[in-house]
Protein backbone atom coordinates (compact mmCIF):
# COMPACT_ATOMS: atom_id res chain seq x y z
CA UNK A 1 0.00 0.00 0.00
CA UNK A 2 3.11 2.77 0.73
CA UNK A 3 4.12 1.79 -2.79
CA UNK A 4 0.34 3.09 -4.34
CA UNK A 5 0.62 5.98 -1.68
CA UNK A 6 3.87 7.21 -3.32
CA UNK A 7 2.88 6.57 -6.79
CA UNK A 8 -0.10 8.54 -6.18
CA UNK A 9 1.04 11.47 -4.88
CA UNK A 10 3.77 11.62 -7.48
CA UNK A 11 1.30 11.60 -10.16
CA UNK A 12 -0.49 14.36 -8.05
CA UNK A 13 2.72 16.62 -7.94
CA UNK A 14 2.50 16.22 -11.38
CA UNK A 15 -0.43 17.26 -11.74
CA UNK A 16 -0.13 20.79 -9.27
CA UNK A 17 3.09 21.62 -11.51
CA UNK A 18 1.47 21.61 -14.62
CA UNK A 19 -1.43 22.94 -13.70
CA UNK A 20 0.19 25.91 -11.78
CA UNK A 21 2.49 26.43 -14.91
CA UNK A 22 -0.74 26.83 -17.08
CA UNK A 23 -1.87 28.71 -14.22
CA UNK A 24 0.84 30.90 -14.35
CA UNK A 25 1.22 32.24 -17.83
CA UNK A 26 -2.76 32.35 -18.37
CA UNK A 27 -2.02 35.05 -15.35
CA UNK A 28 0.55 36.85 -16.92
CA UNK A 29 -0.91 36.73 -20.15
CA UNK A 30 -4.09 38.63 -18.92
CA UNK A 31 -2.19 41.06 -16.86
CA UNK A 32 -0.44 42.17 -19.64
CA UNK A 33 -3.91 42.52 -21.54
CA UNK A 34 -5.70 44.14 -18.99
CA UNK A 35 -2.74 46.77 -18.30
CA UNK A 36 -2.83 47.72 -22.21
CA UNK A 37 -6.18 47.95 -22.25
CA UNK A 38 -6.79 50.52 -19.29
CA UNK A 39 -3.53 52.26 -21.23
CA UNK A 40 -1.67 51.23 -18.05
CA UNK A 41 0.94 49.84 -19.94
CA UNK A 42 2.29 52.55 -22.69
CA UNK A 43 3.76 49.91 -25.24
CA UNK A 44 2.84 49.55 -28.93
CA UNK A 45 1.50 46.15 -30.37
CA UNK A 46 4.96 44.94 -30.70
CA UNK A 47 5.94 46.00 -27.18
CA UNK A 48 2.91 43.94 -25.84
CA UNK A 49 3.45 41.09 -28.09
CA UNK A 50 7.31 40.36 -26.31
CA UNK A 51 5.43 41.01 -22.75
CA UNK A 52 3.22 38.20 -23.86
CA UNK A 53 5.99 35.52 -24.60
CA UNK A 54 8.45 36.48 -22.60
CA UNK A 55 7.14 34.61 -20.08
CA UNK A 56 5.95 31.76 -21.96
CA UNK A 57 9.36 31.15 -22.70
CA UNK A 58 10.57 31.67 -19.42
CA UNK A 59 8.04 28.90 -18.26
CA UNK A 60 9.39 26.72 -21.02
CA UNK A 61 12.88 26.93 -20.63
CA UNK A 62 12.89 26.35 -16.80
CA UNK A 63 10.76 23.12 -17.63
CA UNK A 64 12.60 21.87 -20.51
CA UNK A 65 16.06 22.72 -18.52
CA UNK A 66 14.97 22.13 -15.14
CA UNK A 67 11.94 20.00 -14.67
CA UNK A 68 11.88 17.99 -17.29
CA UNK A 69 15.52 16.22 -16.11
CA UNK A 70 14.63 16.11 -12.61
CA UNK A 71 11.54 14.31 -12.49
CA UNK A 72 12.92 12.34 -15.66
CA UNK A 73 15.95 11.31 -13.75
CA UNK A 74 13.89 9.82 -10.84
CA UNK A 75 11.38 8.07 -12.50
CA UNK A 76 14.29 6.31 -14.50
CA UNK A 77 16.75 6.43 -12.00
CA UNK A 78 19.51 8.17 -14.48
CA UNK A 79 21.58 11.48 -13.53
CA UNK A 80 19.35 14.57 -14.25
CA UNK A 81 22.69 16.25 -16.22
CA UNK A 82 22.42 12.64 -18.19
CA UNK A 83 18.77 13.73 -19.26
CA UNK A 84 18.99 17.09 -19.98
CA UNK A 85 22.28 16.21 -22.53
CA UNK A 86 19.55 13.28 -24.11
CA UNK A 87 17.16 15.75 -24.45
CA UNK A 88 19.22 18.57 -25.84
CA UNK A 89 20.64 16.02 -27.81
CA UNK A 90 17.00 15.28 -29.33
CA UNK A 91 16.22 18.83 -29.49
CA UNK A 92 13.85 18.35 -26.23
CA UNK A 93 10.77 17.32 -28.82
CA UNK A 94 8.57 14.03 -29.36
CA UNK A 95 11.44 12.11 -30.29
CA UNK A 96 13.61 12.94 -26.77
CA UNK A 97 10.83 12.04 -24.80
CA UNK A 98 9.90 9.12 -26.91
CA UNK A 99 12.81 7.84 -28.14
CA UNK A 100 16.49 9.25 -26.50
CA UNK A 101 15.61 9.04 -22.99
CA UNK A 102 14.24 5.28 -23.09
CA UNK A 103 17.18 4.37 -25.09
CA UNK A 104 19.29 5.68 -22.57
CA UNK A 105 17.61 3.54 -19.75
CA UNK A 106 17.92 0.45 -21.92
CA UNK A 107 21.47 1.25 -22.46
CA UNK A 108 21.90 1.95 -19.06
CA UNK A 109 20.13 -1.86 -18.15
CA UNK A 110 22.05 -3.38 -20.46
CA UNK A 111 25.27 -2.32 -19.56
CA UNK A 112 25.09 -2.79 -15.95
CA UNK A 113 24.05 -6.41 -16.70
CA UNK A 114 27.13 -6.86 -18.78
CA UNK A 115 29.15 -5.29 -16.30
CA UNK A 116 27.89 -7.48 -13.83
CA UNK A 117 28.68 -10.92 -15.90
CA UNK A 118 32.23 -12.09 -15.63
CA UNK A 119 33.63 -12.64 -19.44
CA UNK A 120 36.14 -15.10 -18.56
CA UNK A 121 35.00 -19.05 -18.36
CA UNK A 122 34.88 -20.90 -15.22
CA UNK A 123 38.46 -22.50 -14.04
CA UNK A 124 38.03 -26.12 -15.04
CA UNK A 125 39.59 -28.37 -12.46
CA UNK A 126 42.68 -30.27 -13.10
CA UNK A 127 43.00 -33.49 -14.70
CA UNK A 128 44.99 -36.21 -13.16
CA UNK A 129 47.03 -33.76 -11.28
CA UNK A 130 49.54 -32.93 -14.25
CA UNK A 131 50.59 -29.60 -15.19
CA UNK A 132 50.94 -27.98 -18.18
Amino acid sequence: MDKMDRSWSRATFRVIVVLMGLVWIAAGAFLVVWLFQVALLPLSLVGVVLMLVLPYLLAQQMDNLWLKPRLLGRELRLHAGLIFVGLMGALSGVLGALIVIPSMATVKIVGRYGLSQDPRPAPMAPSGGRRL
